[in-house]
């Protein structure tokens, strides 16, 4: 089987302020799940009592959101990010590397566009 080159460099290469940044991203991703978890049992439990708390719903979907974005971060960080590969399979080192290259660079063009 032909040995992948990975789309990001591994995160041990990375720069330390990156390492740490990712670090706390992770962390972030983590707790954001851990409040998640407890709200919902929380208010599960509430329900067995006839009670409720109304704002979970909502707080809880903003949360998935931010634990959505954070945690495509984190696989981004990692090399790990959902990609479809059987074009760039296909070329030789050089070009996969150019390919990978400009698929970066689109993807910084869009987040500069969304931003904007």
């Amino acid at each position: 089987m032909e040995e992948r080159l990975p789309l990001l460099a591994p995160v041990a290469a990375a720069p330390l302020p990156v390492r740490v940044l990712g670090r706390i991203v992770d962390w972030t991703v983590i707790a954001i799940g851990a409040v998640m978890a407890t709200m919902v049992f929380v208010n599960v439990c509430l329900h067995l009592v006839h009670m409720d708390l109304a704002w979970v719903t909502e707080f809880g979907e903003l949360l998935m959101v931010w634990v959505t974005f954070l945690g495509g971060a984190c696989a981004a960080q990692r090399g790990a990010h959902m990609t479809i590969t059987e074009f760039i399979d296909k070329l030789e080192p050089p070009a996969r590397r150019w390919a990978d290259a400009a698929v970066q660079g689109a993807c910084l063009v869009m987040l500069l566009v969304l931003v904007r």
